[in-house]
């Protein structure tokens, strides 16, 4: 999802730019974007998805989501942004909507694998009603 952050309007789309700088991870999925749409030209129209973070059932351990989540649960304080929040999406749904692209009868596109997205606020109210604790929310600026 990285990729395509920050978005060119009010929400995410697959129609956003891919970015591929700042950090390996991202100009590495650039690279596979771009052999992706060079691929779909020359070949086999394909469609390209971006899940938010994927969590599962009865596994937590997941990559990116949880190095941002388990050290917050370790903390006494939740850092957070001004705006934004955390968005996750289970991995049977996402396995759902990869299955109805593979019949889908369309040309080349470009999808957002969205699901359940808390802004920082509704987070916090979240972790501390599971937990018990209610952690110091502490809010940042973005950097430019």
């Amino acid at each position: 999802m990285s990729v395509i952050f920050p978005p060119t309007g009010s929400k995410l789309s697959g129609d956003d730019p891919v970015h591929g700088g700042g950090n390996p991870y991202n100009a590495s999925k650039a690279i596979a974007e771009e052999y992706a749409k060079v691929s779909s030209r020359q070949r086999t129209p394909n469609q390209i998805i971006y899940p938010t973070g994927v969590t599962g059932a009865n596994r937590f351990r997941f990559k990116c989501a949880g190095s941002n989540l388990v050290p917050t649960l370790q903390s006494e304080i939740m850092m957070s942004l001004s705006s934004g929040g955390w968005c996750l999406v289970d991995v049977r749904d996402l396995a759902t909507g990869i299955v109805g692209l593979l019949h889908a009868e369309t040309g080349p596109k470009r999808y957002v694998a969205g699901g359940t997205f808390m802004d920082w606020q509704e987070f916090h109210a979240v972790v501390t009603e599971v937990t018990g604790r209610d952690l110091l929310c502490s809010h940042s600026e973005r950097s430019p």
